[in-house]
């Protein structure tokens, strides 16, 4: 970052990349102001170089908006998202992969938030809308459906929350396997379900699956190193 910053300049899209990679780093060790303080300043060059509405500058401001909710800023998070999302749907089209991604982001801020009928309402069109754009199976489509589930529990709609969660869990394990991370979060959210519901045994029978499959999945990785 430094050579390209003398090399290049620090407005140059290879230095902004650089910039925009190492506030990912400093935000995968924890360092959470220190990735905000360089992805505000990418930001507002990106804004400057490529305009408000560039897909990179898109991009930048949803990498933004995910710090600000790592930290607990859920309504400087929601504000950026709200925008990205407007402009996607703009630009790209309401359908687009991108916008429904944007759309899925805002409904986690909002399920962050507690607000948890605005999540559903979101999260219901961004599902639907996915398995149709990406099919039953996709990745951001299970995400989706998960989501909403959790939602659904919140809400303590818990016959929703259940039968989206089986389904969920039963497609995740098809698709990305017993052990993926994914699978194991929808298996826990499965189980808050059935703990919700009064269904102990169910409950305590799912959790224990997923502690033995978490231990498996260390013990692989552990191999692997």
């Amino acid at each position: 970052m430094e050579k390209r910053k003398r090399v290049l300049g620090e407005d140059h899209h290879d230095t902004l990349m650089n910039m925009g990679n190492l506030a990912r780093t400093y935000k995968e060790q924890g360092r959470l102001k220190d990735a905000e303080a360089l992805e505000e300043v990418v930001m507002e060059k990106t804004k400057r170089l490529l305009g408000d509405d560039h897909p990179h500058t898109l991009v930048v401001m949803g990498n933004l908006a995910q710090t600000y909710s790592d930290q607990g800023r859920l309504n400087d998070a929601e504000a950026l998202e709200l925008v990205v999302m407007e402009k996607r749907k703009r630009l790209l089209g309401e359908d687009h992969p991108y916008t429904l991604r944007a759309m899925s982001n805002l409904a986690v801020t909002y399920w962050k938030q507690g607000r948890w009928n605005n999540a559903e309402v979101l999260q219901v069109v961004t599902m639907e809308k996915t398995k149709r754009v990406l099919g039953n199976d996709h990745h951001w489509t299970l995400d989706n459906m998960a989501n909403l589930a959790d939602t659904y529990r919140h809400l303590g709609c818990l016959s929703d929350a259940e039968a989206l969660g089986v389904e969920v869990v039963e497609k995740m394990k098809g698709v990305l396997g017993n052990d993926h991370l994914n699978t194991l979060k929808s298996m826990s959210c499965l189980a808050a379900i059935y703990r919700d519901l009064g269904r102990l045994d169910d409950a305590e029978a799912l959790e224990a699956v997923v502690e033995e499959n978490r231990k498996r999945r260390n013990v692989l990785e552990i191999g692997k190193t």
